[in-house]
């Protein structure tokens, strides 16, 4: 495998990790909104 196509495999594996990362993102963000309606729910009873 010369450079280039190693720099081409890591430039795909950091675009990857990117994604991962958004996708955590998102569900910690959900995971946090739900929290949050919970304890409104909680405490607006």
């Amino acid at each position: 495998m010369n450079i280039y196509d190693e720099v081409n495999q890591l430039k795909k594996e950091i675009v990857k990790l990117i994604q991962e990362i958004a996708q955590l993102k998102k569900v910690l963000l959900l995971k946090s909104e739900l929290n949050n309606t919970f304890f409104l729910l909680i405490r607006g009873k």
